[in-house]
């Protein structure tokens, strides 16, 4: 998946609620998938390319968003999303920390930086620091496992989960963050015909005396696993 660097000049933008009079747009996009996916980056310099958002425009119309740090990935499909160009773009703290106060609707990522848009039809505030990263994305739809589409999920509650890491730094395990043994929990799904039912008992290597049972929750019904927006394997986008 080459990176195809273009330069785009929009003397106007004025789609779902921006409006930008400028050049060398890259992206419009919603702030706040920004922030989604935010959690997902990589901010090692070694891996470089994995440092920002990745933007590419979607068959369908609209724009893929993904990042990924090697661990975890993220994906969002914002219809009303614009770019003529693949793009990973990197966005600093503070400017992140910015939008996370501020709250505003929209952004226009340039060569220069991060604008927002606070409200439909405002001028872009900014630019805040940010911007374009070189190097190739990895191909992120290789990894998304093949489930079936009437494949039923097992639900659990996110604060459920991250409280095994509270049960880790309480025990004197490291709480840096890092993805080493002490911070590795292993889930064992009980032997069940119901997905939907399905507990986990939950172990860390590092503290055999503990055992954990994290219960499912009631899920959403009719569901997908794989979204309808989802590109098929191997495709790409456009």
């Amino acid at each position: 998946m080459a990176k195809r660097k273009k330069k785009i000049a929009y003397k106007r933008v004025d789609r779902g609620g921006f409006h930008c009079e400028t050049e060398n747009i890259l992206a419009s996009v919603k702030a706040k998938h920004l922030l989604m996916l935010a959690p997902f980056v990589c901010w090692e310099e070694t891996r470089y390319y994995l440092n920002g958002i990745f933007i590419q425009r979607a068959p369908q119309g609209g724009i893929y968003l993904a990042a990924t740090d090697g661990h975890r990935l993220g994906i969002i499909y914002d219809p009303d999303g614009e770019t003529n160009a693949e793009v990973i773009f990197r966005l600093p703290p503070e400017t992140l920390r910015r939008i996370r106060e501020n709250k505003p609707l929209g952004a226009v990522l340039t060569q220069s930086g991060c604008s927002l848009v606070a409200n439909a039809g405002d001028v872009p505030e900014g630019p805040y620091p940010g911007g374009p990263i070189e190097g190739t994305f990895p191909a992120f739809w290789r990894v998304i496992p093949h489930v079936r589409r009437t494949s039923k999920p097992a639900a659990f509650n996110a604060r459920y989960v991250g409280d095994f890491r509270k049960v880790g730094v309480a025990a004197g395990l490291p709480n840096d963050g890092a993805c080493g043994h002490a911070n590795l929990w292993q889930f064992y799904p009980a032997e069940s015909k119901l997905p939907e039912s399905c507990a986990f008992i939950v172990r860390n290597w590092h503290l055999p005396e503990f055992l954990g049972v994290l219960m499912p929750a009631r899920g959403e019904k009719g569901f997908p696993a794989r979204p309808d927006w989802l590109f098929e394997d191997g495709e790409g986008a456009a």
